[in-house]
């Protein structure tokens, strides 16, 4: 666990807390690091929890939300215990719900940052490199980010876009209504449901020419 002296010790770069919760109490464990962090320390300047300018003071807490297709999302869920046998547009809602949340909340984060898995499995290096710097990192050895993305899986989806292709998986039989529900939300929130529909076509496609 963390202590108000590990997060103050200069010799540790970044501590590192990935649980899925933060994305709907990144505010709370903002405020959690910075409160008592004062510029220079011992001063009065302290950090405050009032964007944009916080006092003036540089808070240590930094976010990276990272976000998925939510038909992936969903149907990944499934998989898990505490969820399976839920229905596939109560787990799209989730994702909703929790997206406009997080996004709610970010014009009141100090330091902020978004990408979708999707871009980081298309093109790893760059992602990460970019993330590096906006830690405010050391650049990342060419060697060291080489291996680092070496194991990316280049198409996180497919299995999913797959899955729901399926016909004797169902999800198809629900799709038009997915859409008429939380078609829209999605939109803005830069996501398509009807890309995995799109998939369908062309592996339908695919295995008619490959018959003929």
């Amino acid at each position: 666990h963390w202590t108000r002296a590990t997060l103050d010790d200069p010799s540790i770069a970044v501590l590192l807390e990935k649980s899925p919760p933060n994305a709907v109490i990144s505010r709370f464990l903002q405020a959690v690091v910075n409160v008592g962090r004062c510029d220079p320390p011992g001063s009065t300047t302290c950090w405050t929890p009032t964007p944009p300018t916080f006092n003036g003071v540089d808070g240590a807490a930094a976010f990276i939300f990272v976000q998925r297709h939510p038909i992936a999302v969903g149907l990944a869920h499934l998989a898990w215990r505490d969820c399976a046998g839920m229905a596939l547009p109560d787990l799209v809602a989730h994702w909703v719900a929790v997206s406009f949340y997080m996004r709610l909340d970010q014009p009141h984060l100090q330091h902020v940052a978004v990408v979708t898995l999707e871009d980081f499995a298309a093109h790893p290096d760059v992602v990460l490199a970019d993330l590096w710097a906006w830690l405010g990192l050391d650049p990342l050895d060419p060697d060291d980010l080489a291996t680092a993305v070496a194991d990316v899986d280049v198409d996180p989806n497919a299995k999913y876009r797959d899955l729901y292709c399926r016909p004797d998986a169902g999800f198809l039989d629900n799709h038009t209504d997915l859409v008429a529900t939380w078609g829209d939300s999605v939109s803005r929130l830069g996501y398509d449901l009807n890309d995995f529909v799109v998939h369908c076509r062309d592996a339908a496609d695919a295995e008619f020419q490959g018959g003929d």
